[in-house]
């Protein structure tokens, strides 16, 4: 029969799959048909295939990676680039420190020096001065030279004494005391030195002197600096008052102890505590060590050390701040806008922000309430 043969035909062309169902079939999954085996062939084409889709993937990353990569390169290179910079700012630091600290020890070393100049020469131009307290107020018949010529007269009858051996004398230039205070001082200059030592080695040894029943004592006249020096030395005077040793003062400013044949001299208190030690007499209470034993190694040390702590507490105090105020002009400088980097976009950035915020002064929002702000509302 013609349909049999026919129908046969459209079944049989409805079990077969087409030429493209097969071509579709080998890009997804092989052909599990035994009468269709997988090839080589067909394996590398589908390495082939399996590659070119990788790389149009991985491609975008790559591009990706490699952004990234530069990026972090730049800023490890501009990490070490300011490392660098800091690194040298931190030695100018310390060498500019290092040079400010001898500078400053120099200067206080010349300023020191200048003060004993300053006071060896304000004593030398007091050696002829003679200073007379606790002679009344307002006790002076012509002036206050009649006054002293007659008191010495009568207290020392074998000095000859005359008018013109005084060249001047005058209270202190102080302003005129309550009644309840002490006197003004008064101050005597003499012609030449030579008679103002005989006046003074006649007077020194004089315990009871007197004007009426008021107490006079006779003193050097010195300048305050040269005061306060022999002030810090008292407690080693004190001592050797004690132990009947004798000393004496020198220009410059020096204590001088003479045993014997020998000399010892001191113008501050390691040098006094050293003359002490020479001499075999002990230590004042007041320069004894506090921290350490006194059979300790570092016991005279420490005690020699014990009167500059003061002063070496203000000048390092100055140096610190010294050394910040450097530090802040260095980091004001480094900081101008003319010595760092401009960033056009930063600024315009900012600047639009800024205009946004006076536009409207009143209302701040967030970028993501901003990028919600943006989106299109269904």
């Amino acid at each position: 029969m013609p349909s049999q043969p026919q129908t046969k035909t459209i079944r049989e062309t409805e079990m077969t799959p087409t030429r493209e169902m097969a071509n579709n079939a080998k890009m997804v999954t092989p052909l599990q048909d035994d009468d269709h085996p997988i090839t080589k062939r067909d394996l590398r084409e589908m390495e082939a295939r399996l590659e070119e889709t990788l790389k149009a993937t991985m491609a975008p990353m790559q591009v990706l990676i490699n952004n990234l990569t530069s990026k972090v390169e730049a800023l490890e290179n501009k990490n070490q680039m300011q490392e660098r910079i800091i690194e040298q700012y931190r030695e100018e630091n310390a060498r500019v420190n290092k040079k400010l600290d001898e500078l400053v020890n120099q200067m206080e070393a010349e300023h020191n020096e200048m003060k004993i100049k300053q006071a060896d020469l304000e004593d030398r131009n007091r050696r002829c001065n003679i200073c007379f307290r606790n002679f009344p107020e307002k006790t002076e018949e012509e002036s206050p030279a009649d006054l002293i010529i007659r008191w010495l007269k009568n207290t020392i009858p074998s000095l000859k004494l005359e008018a013109d051996d005084l060249e001047r004398a005058h209270r202190a230039l102080k302003p005129m005391p309550k009644p309840s205070a002490p006197p003004r001082d008064i101050i005597v200059c003499f012609t030449r030195y030579q008679k103002k030592e005989e006046v003074w080695n006649n007077i020194r040894n004089l315990t009871n002197l007197r004007y009426g029943e008021t107490p006079i004592l006779a003193l050097q006249d010195l300048s305050q600096d040269t005061l306060n020096r022999r002030k810090s030395l008292r407690p080693c005077t004190q001592r050797l008052q004690q132990a009947g040793i004798k000393y004496r003062w020198g220009f410059p400013f020096r204590l001088i102890v003479t045993t014997n044949t020998t000399q010892h001299m001191a113008t501050n208190i390691p040098e006094a505590l050293q003359l002490l030690k020479n001499l075999e007499l002990d230590l004042p209470p007041e320069w004894k060590p506090t921290n350490p034993p006194s059979d300790s190694p570092n016991h005279e040390e420490t005690t020699a050390n014990n009167w500059t702590t003061v002063q070496k507490k203000k000048i390092q105090k100055i140096q610190q701040k010294r050394r910040n105020n450097a530090n802040q002009y260095r980091q004001a400088s480094c900081s101008e806008p003319s010595r760092r980097p401009y960033d056009t976009r930063n600024q315009t950035k900012i600047n639009q922000t800024n205009s946004s915020q006076m536009d409207n002064p009143t209302t701040t929002t967030t970028p993501a309430e901003r990028s919600n702000q943006e989106k299109p509302t269904n």
